[in-house]
Protein backbone atom coordinates (compact mmCIF):
# COMPACT_ATOMS: atom_id res chain seq x y z
CA UNK A 1 0.00 0.00 0.00
CA UNK A 2 1.28 3.43 -0.71
CA UNK A 3 2.89 5.41 2.48
CA UNK A 4 0.84 8.82 1.42
CA UNK A 5 -1.74 10.17 -0.25
CA UNK A 6 -2.08 13.40 -1.68
CA UNK A 7 -5.02 14.71 -3.05
CA UNK A 8 -5.06 17.60 -5.67
CA UNK A 9 -8.65 19.91 -5.33
CA UNK A 10 -8.03 22.33 -7.88
CA UNK A 11 -9.14 24.93 -8.25
CA UNK A 12 -10.44 25.51 -11.74
CA UNK A 13 -8.40 27.76 -13.78
CA UNK A 14 -4.96 27.33 -11.63
CA UNK A 15 -3.12 25.06 -14.09
CA UNK A 16 -4.58 21.49 -12.98
CA UNK A 17 -5.07 20.10 -16.84
CA UNK A 18 -1.24 20.88 -16.50
CA UNK A 19 -0.25 18.91 -13.38
CA UNK A 20 -2.80 15.95 -14.44
CA UNK A 21 -1.05 15.56 -17.64
CA UNK A 22 2.16 15.93 -16.57
CA UNK A 23 1.53 13.16 -13.69
CA UNK A 24 -0.12 11.16 -16.89
CA UNK A 25 3.27 11.32 -18.47
CA UNK A 26 5.29 10.48 -15.91
CA UNK A 27 6.96 14.12 -16.32
CA UNK A 28 7.30 14.25 -12.26
CA UNK A 29 9.84 11.93 -11.36
CA UNK A 30 12.35 11.14 -8.36
CA UNK A 31 15.08 8.88 -7.92
CA UNK A 32 14.36 8.51 -4.35
CA UNK A 33 10.34 8.32 -4.32
CA UNK A 34 7.74 6.81 -6.95
CA UNK A 35 4.26 8.16 -7.50
CA UNK A 36 1.12 6.48 -8.32
CA UNK A 37 -1.49 8.40 -10.22
CA UNK A 38 -4.39 5.92 -10.85
CA UNK A 39 -6.28 7.62 -14.04
CA UNK A 40 -5.52 8.33 -17.73
CA UNK A 41 -6.16 12.07 -17.01
CA UNK A 42 -8.03 13.02 -13.94
CA UNK A 43 -10.64 12.02 -10.95
CA UNK A 44 -13.51 14.81 -11.95
CA UNK A 45 -16.27 11.55 -12.23
CA UNK A 46 -15.22 10.76 -8.40
CA UNK A 47 -15.52 14.29 -7.60
CA UNK A 48 -18.85 15.04 -8.63
CA UNK A 49 -20.16 11.92 -7.15
CA UNK A 50 -19.55 14.09 -4.17
CA UNK A 51 -20.97 17.46 -5.44
CA UNK A 52 -23.67 16.16 -7.62
CA UNK A 53 -26.93 14.75 -6.16
CA UNK A 54 -27.61 13.12 -9.42
CA UNK A 55 -24.19 11.34 -9.14
CA UNK A 56 -24.47 10.24 -5.86
CA UNK A 57 -25.74 7.00 -6.54
CA UNK A 58 -21.86 5.99 -8.32
CA UNK A 59 -20.19 6.98 -5.21
CA UNK A 60 -19.49 3.62 -3.60
CA UNK A 61 -18.25 2.27 -6.86
CA UNK A 62 -16.02 5.20 -7.82
CA UNK A 63 -14.46 5.35 -4.82
CA UNK A 64 -14.27 1.52 -4.18
CA UNK A 65 -12.05 0.52 -6.86
CA UNK A 66 -10.25 3.50 -6.62
CA UNK A 67 -9.36 2.29 -3.14
CA UNK A 68 -8.57 -1.08 -4.25
CA UNK A 69 -6.22 0.17 -6.85
CA UNK A 70 -4.28 2.55 -4.07
CA UNK A 71 -4.02 -0.09 -1.75
CA UNK A 72 -2.46 -2.71 -4.45
CA UNK A 73 0.48 0.15 -5.37
CA UNK A 74 3.28 -0.12 -3.61
CA UNK A 75 4.48 3.48 -4.45
CA UNK A 76 5.39 6.46 -1.91
CA UNK A 77 2.94 8.91 -3.14
CA UNK A 78 -0.61 8.20 -4.44
CA UNK A 79 -2.20 11.48 -6.21
CA UNK A 80 -5.76 11.87 -6.54
CA UNK A 81 -6.39 15.15 -8.75
CA UNK A 82 -9.84 17.23 -10.07
CA UNK A 83 -10.40 20.54 -9.87
CA UNK A 84 -13.56 20.02 -9.34
CA UNK A 85 -13.35 19.39 -5.87
CA UNK A 86 -13.92 22.72 -5.67
CA UNK A 87 -17.35 22.23 -5.71
CA UNK A 88 -17.35 19.66 -2.94
CA UNK A 89 -18.15 19.84 0.42
CA UNK A 90 -15.06 19.23 2.42
CA UNK A 91 -16.74 17.41 5.27
CA UNK A 92 -18.16 15.45 2.55
CA UNK A 93 -14.57 14.15 1.42
CA UNK A 94 -13.48 13.63 4.91
CA UNK A 95 -16.22 11.02 5.29
CA UNK A 96 -15.27 9.71 2.20
CA UNK A 97 -11.60 9.08 3.08
CA UNK A 98 -12.44 8.00 6.32
CA UNK A 99 -14.31 5.39 4.80
CA UNK A 100 -12.60 4.03 1.57
CA UNK A 101 -9.27 4.55 3.12
CA UNK A 102 -9.00 4.44 6.34
CA UNK A 103 -5.29 3.11 6.85
CA UNK A 104 -4.10 6.70 5.22
CA UNK A 105 -5.74 8.55 8.01
CA UNK A 106 -3.20 10.98 9.44
CA UNK A 107 -0.86 10.11 5.81
CA UNK A 108 -3.40 12.10 3.20
CA UNK A 109 -2.23 15.55 2.53
CA UNK A 110 -4.68 18.40 0.02
CA UNK A 111 -3.47 21.38 -1.89
CA UNK A 112 -5.25 23.91 -3.20
CA UNK A 113 -4.45 26.52 -5.97
CA UNK A 114 -6.45 29.74 -5.69
CA UNK A 115 -6.07 32.99 -8.28
CA UNK A 116 -6.60 36.31 -7.90
CA UNK A 117 -9.91 37.64 -8.18
CA UNK A 118 -9.40 39.72 -11.50
CA UNK A 119 -7.75 36.91 -13.64
CA UNK A 120 -10.12 34.35 -12.60
CA UNK A 121 -13.05 36.65 -13.56
CA UNK A 122 -11.71 36.89 -17.41
CA UNK A 123 -10.61 33.04 -17.27
CA UNK A 124 -14.14 32.13 -16.04
CA UNK A 125 -15.58 34.42 -18.44
CA UNK A 126 -13.46 33.29 -21.75
CA UNK A 127 -13.93 29.65 -20.78
CA UNK A 128 -18.14 29.79 -20.57
CA UNK A 129 -17.82 31.92 -23.92
CA UNK A 130 -15.95 29.38 -25.54
CA UNK A 131 -18.36 26.68 -24.60
CA UNK A 132 -21.21 28.06 -25.89
CA UNK A 133 -22.65 29.51 -22.38
CA UNK A 134 -22.56 32.61 -22.12
CA UNK A 135 -23.40 35.51 -25.00
CA UNK A 136 -22.46 38.91 -23.69
CA UNK A 137 -19.49 41.01 -22.76
CA UNK A 138 -17.24 40.82 -19.72
CA UNK A 139 -19.32 43.43 -17.94
CA UNK A 140 -22.00 41.73 -18.11
CA UNK A 141 -20.74 38.39 -17.10
CA UNK A 142 -18.74 40.73 -14.02
CA UNK A 143 -22.40 41.64 -13.46
CA UNK A 144 -24.02 38.53 -13.88
CA UNK A 145 -21.11 36.30 -11.57
CA UNK A 146 -22.14 39.27 -8.58
CA UNK A 147 -25.99 38.21 -8.70
CA UNK A 148 -25.27 34.20 -8.72
CA UNK A 149 -22.16 32.98 -7.61
CA UNK A 150 -19.80 36.05 -6.84
CA UNK A 151 -15.74 34.93 -6.20
CA UNK A 152 -15.44 34.75 -2.72
CA UNK A 153 -12.78 32.47 -1.75
CA UNK A 154 -12.18 32.87 2.32
CA UNK A 155 -15.02 31.55 3.70
CA UNK A 156 -14.48 28.00 1.49
CA UNK A 157 -11.11 28.23 1.73
CA UNK A 158 -11.44 28.22 5.31
CA UNK A 159 -13.83 25.75 5.77
CA UNK A 160 -11.68 23.66 4.20
CA UNK A 161 -8.71 23.97 6.36
CA UNK A 162 -11.38 23.22 9.44
CA UNK A 163 -12.21 20.45 8.21
CA UNK A 164 -8.60 19.05 7.75
CA UNK A 165 -6.55 21.46 9.37
CA UNK A 166 -2.91 21.25 8.75
CA UNK A 167 -3.09 18.58 6.38
CA UNK A 168 -5.01 21.22 4.11
CA UNK A 169 -2.24 23.53 2.15
CA UNK A 170 -3.41 26.47 0.08
CA UNK A 171 -1.26 28.70 -2.61
CA UNK A 172 -1.54 31.38 -4.21
CA UNK A 173 -1.78 30.77 -8.25
CA UNK A 174 0.91 33.44 -8.88
CA UNK A 175 3.58 33.30 -11.12
CA UNK A 176 6.21 35.19 -8.80
CA UNK A 177 5.26 32.37 -6.12
CA UNK A 178 5.26 29.43 -7.97
CA UNK A 179 8.59 27.61 -7.49
CA UNK A 180 10.42 28.14 -10.65
CA UNK A 181 7.75 30.54 -11.89
CA UNK A 182 5.59 27.24 -12.92
CA UNK A 183 2.46 25.41 -11.66
CA UNK A 184 4.18 21.89 -12.24
CA UNK A 185 7.26 22.57 -10.85
CA UNK A 186 5.47 23.85 -7.66
CA UNK A 187 3.21 21.20 -7.43
CA UNK A 188 5.97 18.63 -7.70
CA UNK A 189 8.30 20.67 -4.55
CA UNK A 190 5.18 20.14 -2.65
CA UNK A 191 4.68 16.64 -3.43
CA UNK A 192 8.50 15.98 -2.36
CA UNK A 193 9.67 18.60 -0.41
CA UNK A 194 13.31 18.95 -0.46
CA UNK A 195 13.34 14.99 -1.87
CA UNK A 196 15.38 15.34 -5.28
CA UNK A 197 13.18 15.54 -8.28
CA UNK A 198 12.55 16.48 -11.85
CA UNK A 199 10.09 18.15 -14.41
CA UNK A 200 10.02 17.20 -17.71
CA UNK A 201 8.76 20.25 -19.69
CA UNK A 202 5.79 19.30 -21.68
CA UNK A 203 3.62 21.65 -24.09
CA UNK A 204 1.17 23.94 -22.66
CA UNK A 205 -1.93 22.51 -21.24
CA UNK A 206 -5.63 24.42 -21.53
CA UNK A 207 -4.18 27.44 -22.69
CA UNK A 208 -6.35 30.46 -23.23
CA UNK A 209 -7.69 32.26 -26.42
CA UNK A 210 -6.95 35.42 -28.28
CA UNK A 211 -10.11 37.35 -28.19
CA UNK A 212 -10.17 37.69 -32.23
CA UNK A 213 -10.36 33.45 -31.68
CA UNK A 214 -12.68 33.83 -28.79
CA UNK A 215 -15.35 36.29 -31.17
CA UNK A 216 -15.21 33.64 -33.79
CA UNK A 217 -15.85 30.63 -31.53
CA UNK A 218 -18.75 33.05 -29.89
CA UNK A 219 -20.41 33.04 -32.95
CA UNK A 220 -20.02 29.71 -33.63
CA UNK A 221 -21.49 28.81 -30.75
CA UNK A 222 -24.75 31.14 -30.95
CA UNK A 223 -25.25 29.40 -34.21
CA UNK A 224 -25.61 26.09 -32.62
CA UNK A 225 -27.50 27.62 -29.74
CA UNK A 226 -30.85 26.16 -30.87
CA UNK A 227 -29.91 22.68 -32.16
CA UNK A 228 -30.99 19.85 -30.01
CA UNK A 229 -29.08 17.42 -28.51
CA UNK A 230 -26.21 20.20 -28.75
CA UNK A 231 -25.06 20.96 -25.10
CA UNK A 232 -22.80 18.05 -24.53
CA UNK A 233 -21.44 18.74 -28.17
CA UNK A 234 -20.36 22.55 -27.71
CA UNK A 235 -18.66 22.02 -24.84
CA UNK A 236 -16.58 19.24 -26.95
CA UNK A 237 -16.45 21.91 -29.75
CA UNK A 238 -15.19 24.75 -27.39
CA UNK A 239 -12.40 22.56 -25.57
CA UNK A 240 -11.33 21.43 -28.84
CA UNK A 241 -11.29 24.65 -30.87
CA UNK A 242 -9.48 26.28 -27.85
CA UNK A 243 -7.11 23.97 -28.23
CA UNK A 244 -6.45 23.70 -32.03
CA UNK A 245 -6.45 27.67 -32.57
CA UNK A 246 -3.87 27.59 -29.83
CA UNK A 247 -1.90 24.99 -31.50
CA UNK A 248 -2.43 27.11 -34.96
CA UNK A 249 0.65 28.83 -36.84
CA UNK A 250 0.48 32.30 -37.71
CA UNK A 251 -1.46 33.86 -35.28
CA UNK A 252 -2.57 37.30 -35.89
CA UNK A 253 -0.05 40.44 -35.56
CA UNK A 254 -3.34 42.09 -33.83
CA UNK A 255 -4.12 38.76 -31.37
CA UNK A 256 -4.34 39.75 -27.66
CA UNK A 257 -5.52 38.22 -24.59
CA UNK A 258 -9.03 39.10 -23.22
CA UNK A 259 -8.69 41.42 -20.50
CA UNK A 260 -10.27 43.81 -17.73
CA UNK A 261 -10.93 46.91 -19.53
CA UNK A 262 -10.03 50.51 -17.39
CA UNK A 263 -13.72 51.35 -17.22
CA UNK A 264 -14.29 47.74 -15.20
CA UNK A 265 -11.48 47.32 -13.26
CA UNK A 266 -12.83 50.35 -10.65
CA UNK A 267 -15.78 47.66 -10.36
CA UNK A 268 -14.00 44.52 -9.76
CA UNK A 269 -11.81 46.18 -7.01
CA UNK A 270 -14.58 47.52 -5.03
CA UNK A 271 -16.06 43.75 -5.60
CA UNK A 272 -13.54 41.81 -4.40
CA UNK A 273 -10.76 43.75 -2.42
CA UNK A 274 -12.63 42.52 0.73
CA UNK A 275 -12.64 39.20 0.38
CA UNK A 276 -8.77 39.75 -1.30
CA UNK A 277 -7.78 40.92 1.98
CA UNK A 278 -9.25 38.63 4.28
CA UNK A 279 -7.87 35.73 2.29
CA UNK A 280 -4.56 37.23 2.55
CA UNK A 281 -4.81 37.51 6.10
CA UNK A 282 -5.77 34.52 7.29
CA UNK A 283 -3.55 32.20 4.76
CA UNK A 284 -0.78 33.81 3.04
CA UNK A 285 0.05 36.69 5.87
CA UNK A 286 2.28 38.98 6.22
CA UNK A 287 2.40 38.26 2.36
CA UNK A 288 -0.43 40.04 0.36
CA UNK A 289 -0.33 38.43 -3.34
CA UNK A 290 -4.16 38.36 -3.46
CA UNK A 291 -4.79 41.69 -2.60
CA UNK A 292 -1.53 42.74 -4.99
CA UNK A 293 -2.56 41.28 -7.94
CA UNK A 294 -6.37 42.97 -7.58
CA UNK A 295 -4.49 46.34 -7.09
CA UNK A 296 -2.26 45.35 -10.31
CA UNK A 297 -5.11 44.60 -12.67
CA UNK A 298 -4.79 48.41 -13.35
CA UNK A 299 -1.84 48.07 -14.62
CA UNK A 300 -3.02 45.19 -17.19
CA UNK A 301 -6.10 46.52 -18.24
CA UNK A 302 -6.89 47.80 -21.67
CA UNK A 303 -8.04 51.28 -22.36
CA UNK A 304 -11.69 50.19 -23.76
CA UNK A 305 -14.11 47.23 -23.86
CA UNK A 306 -12.79 44.64 -26.07
CA UNK A 307 -15.57 43.00 -28.35
CA UNK A 308 -16.56 40.07 -28.58
CA UNK A 309 -18.50 40.34 -31.74
CA UNK A 310 -17.19 38.39 -34.86
CA UNK A 311 -18.18 41.05 -36.60
CA UNK A 312 -15.32 43.09 -35.63
CA UNK A 313 -12.27 40.52 -36.13
CA UNK A 314 -13.60 38.36 -39.31
CA UNK A 315 -13.97 39.35 -42.74
CA UNK A 316 -17.09 38.39 -44.60
CA UNK A 317 -16.07 35.70 -46.35
CA UNK A 318 -14.68 34.22 -42.69
CA UNK A 319 -17.99 35.13 -41.21
CA UNK A 320 -19.78 32.80 -44.29
CA UNK A 321 -17.59 29.57 -43.64
CA UNK A 322 -18.63 30.52 -39.85
CA UNK A 323 -22.34 30.27 -41.13
CA UNK A 324 -21.44 26.87 -43.41
CA UNK A 325 -19.76 25.16 -40.66
CA UNK A 326 -22.56 26.08 -38.22
CA UNK A 327 -25.22 24.81 -40.64
CA UNK A 328 -23.13 21.49 -41.09
CA UNK A 329 -23.07 20.97 -37.13
CA UNK A 330 -26.24 21.52 -36.61
CA UNK A 331 -27.75 19.15 -38.91
CA UNK A 332 -25.96 16.45 -36.63
CA UNK A 333 -28.62 14.15 -34.63
CA UNK A 334 -26.15 12.74 -32.08
CA UNK A 335 -22.94 13.74 -30.06
CA UNK A 336 -21.52 10.38 -31.14
CA UNK A 337 -20.45 12.00 -34.43
CA UNK A 338 -22.78 9.25 -36.71
CA UNK A 339 -24.65 11.70 -37.86
CA UNK A 340 -22.14 13.96 -38.81
CA UNK A 341 -20.83 11.00 -40.79
CA UNK A 342 -24.39 10.88 -42.15
CA UNK A 343 -24.47 14.37 -43.01
CA UNK A 344 -21.28 13.61 -44.97
CA UNK A 345 -22.38 10.84 -47.04
CA UNK A 346 -26.03 11.24 -47.43
CA UNK A 347 -25.87 15.46 -47.18
CA UNK A 348 -27.64 17.38 -44.52
CA UNK A 349 -31.32 17.15 -45.72
CA UNK A 350 -31.64 13.19 -45.51
CA UNK A 351 -29.22 13.66 -41.91
CA UNK A 352 -31.60 17.10 -40.74
CA UNK A 353 -34.95 14.54 -41.30
CA UNK A 354 -33.49 12.63 -39.06
CA UNK A 355 -32.82 14.87 -36.12
CA UNK A 356 -36.26 16.41 -36.46
CA UNK A 357 -37.91 13.23 -36.21
CA UNK A 358 -36.11 11.90 -33.48
CA UNK A 359 -36.30 15.40 -31.50
CA UNK A 360 -39.87 14.63 -31.28
CA UNK A 361 -39.83 12.24 -28.60
CA UNK A 362 -37.22 14.39 -26.39
CA UNK A 363 -36.87 17.30 -24.33
CA UNK A 364 -35.15 20.15 -25.70
CA UNK A 365 -31.85 20.40 -23.60
CA UNK A 366 -30.77 23.85 -21.93
CA UNK A 367 -29.45 25.94 -24.10
CA UNK A 368 -29.45 29.39 -22.17
CA UNK A 369 -27.47 31.37 -19.42
CA UNK A 370 -30.68 31.68 -17.73
CA UNK A 371 -31.58 27.99 -17.58
CA UNK A 372 -28.67 26.88 -15.92
CA UNK A 373 -28.38 26.10 -12.57
CA UNK A 374 -25.57 26.47 -9.75
CA UNK A 375 -23.98 23.46 -10.30
CA UNK A 376 -24.37 23.82 -14.52
CA UNK A 377 -22.74 27.31 -13.74
CA UNK A 378 -20.00 25.83 -11.20
CA UNK A 379 -19.36 22.83 -13.94
CA UNK A 380 -17.56 25.33 -16.34
CA UNK A 381 -15.49 27.22 -14.23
Amino acid sequence: MVKQLVIHLGDRKTGSTAIQDALVAGAIQSPESSIFYPTGNNHIPLAKTLSMKALASQRDQRFGKLAKRIARSDADIAVISAEHFESVDPLALRDALERFFPDLRGRTRLLAYVRPHADRLVSNFAESVKLGHFDGDLDAYHAMRLTRKPLQYTERFTRWRETFGDAFTLRPFVRKTLTGGDIVEDFAQFLFGDTPHQVESGAPSNPSMSIQDLAMVRHLQNRLGSAPNMRKFKISLGKTLGTLLSEAPEQPVDHTKPALHAGLVEAVETAYREDAQALDSAFFAPATPMEDALMAARSKAVAAPQSVDAKDHLSQQALRMVEVWAGLLTSRAASDGAALREILKDGPRAASQKTKEGAKNKTPEKNSVEDFNEDDLLDLF
